[in-house]
């Protein structure tokens, strides 16, 4: 019997306006995940300290600010969101869906 799993997403964030681009990284999960749990997954895998506030923004500009919104939701595999930590230092990163994984 096989085990219905939601689609996994192989996710990268790039820390906007470093150059060369030396600081990014890459990490698989669900495309299920809310944004308020990539944002945890996010602050793990580029070392922060979940010391700031922190917004989504989609392609169009769109503040979002559901919490229980899904990541699947608001993209799709080849599509982007803009991540930002630190209000006052306004680090900007680049998240983009790159595909959906085989597991």
């Amino acid at each position: 019997m096989a085990i219905n799993h939601p689609p996994v997403w192989r996710i990268k964030v790039v820390l906007v306006d470093t150059s060369p681009m030396v600081v990014w990284r890459r990490f698989d999960t669900y495309a299920t995940v809310t944004l308020s749990q990539l944002h945890y997954f996010i602050q793990g895998t580029m070392g922060w300290e979940l010391a700031h506030l922190f917004s989504f923004h989609d392609k169009l500009g769109r503040h979002m600010t559901n919490d229980s919104s899904t990541l699947a939701d608001v993209c799709s595999i080849g599509g982007t969101l803009l991540y930002v930590y630190d209000f006052g230092d306004n680090w900007e990163h680049l998240v983009t869906i790159e595909k959906e994984m085989r597991i």
